[in-house]
């Protein structure tokens, strides 16, 4: 079990965003607080509830999200705004927890960002994986779960960055959780792979960013997908701990164990991200594009 008493006690600046310290000046981070856990070994089954670790970590900026802790017990924060990790591409084999860890980095931003400073979206095909975004005020229209939804949903993106590129806004944000991105491959969708493509190439600017995850091996036509810069690239390797991926950017690599959301714990995040939703109201995202 994570062991977070000591967590509480460390100097604020100890658990925040290291970005900009001439010593390390990458937005995804591993914050040096390992002395202060026992998560232990990787290879050991974990258990590393989300809500968890939020309340061991403390409050952050929008748009900064947990995604797990490294073996040396480092917690690893994905921010957004940062030109660097705009994007994560989650990559790994069945079964080994990447819907897992597309619902934790969805409740982790979903309880620091306000509805007015963040919407999202989903592609889910399944109905299922990402029933978290129907729960959560930041939603900003239903899952898409077919392939006509899905590009429909793409085309609407475009048409909203293009909007927000010409009126040169970027907020509020809107982040496009995608599980999973298979169905790009289809040479029928390859107008959707292009608004994809466009996206995690130029969404930043627009304050668009997505979250995705795909199959391994990856199909041929969705390599170009991870070939741009500004995104995370969160892989799963052949182990004997599911869960357990290599976070990777220009110039920066670290392993960890992803958080998790048990059953248990989801109403009670739904009900602490409600009871933070409190403000000027939900997302307005319409910059021209109209309704998604």
């Amino acid at each position: 079990m994570l062991d977070t008493g000591k967590l509480r006690e460390l100097a604020p600046e100890e658990m925040g965003l290291l970005a900009g310290r001439p010593d390390h000046d990458e937005r995804l981070f591993a914050a040096q607080v390992g002395r202060a856990t026992s998560l232990g070994r990787v290879a050991e089954p974990p258990f590393l509830p989300l809500l968890d670790l939020e309340e061991a970590l403390g409050s952050r900026e929008p748009l900064a999200a947990v995604a797990g802790m490294t073996r040396e017990g480092r917690p690893v924060v994905i921010d957004l705004l940062a030109p660097e990790t705009s994007h994560v591409l989650v990559v790994a084999c069945h079964a080994w927890g990447k819907s897992t860890l597309l619902r934790t980095l969805v409740g982790s931003l979903c309880l620091w960002a306000r509805p007015w400073q963040m919407g999202v979206l989903g592609i889910d095909f399944s109905g299922n994986e990402l029933s978290i975004l129907e729960a959560v005020p930041h939603r900003i229209a239903p899952l898409a779960c077919d392939v006509s939804e899905a590009a429909s949903l793409l085309t609407w993106l475009e048409e909203e960055t293009e909007a927000r590129l010409d009126r040169q806004i970027a907020s509020p944000a809107i982040v496009l959780v995608v599980d999973d991105m298979g169905w790009l491959a289809d040479p029928d969708q390859a107008s959707s792979l292009r608004r994809m493509a466009r996206m995690l190439r130029i969404g930043r600017r627009a304050g668009m960013h997505v979250l995705a995850a795909s199959q391994q091996p990856l199909p041929e036509a969705l390599a170009p997908l991870l070939d741009g810069q500004g995104s995370v690239m969160a892989e799963g390797r052949d182990g004997p701990t599911r869960g357990v991926f290599t976070f990777r950017t220009r110039g920066w690599r670290t392993t960890a164990q992803a958080a998790y959301l048990p059953a248990r714990d989801l109403n009670r995040l739904v009900a602490r991200i409600s009871g933070r939703a409190h403000g000027p109201g939900r997302t307005n995202v319409q910059a021209g594009a109209g309704e998604p």
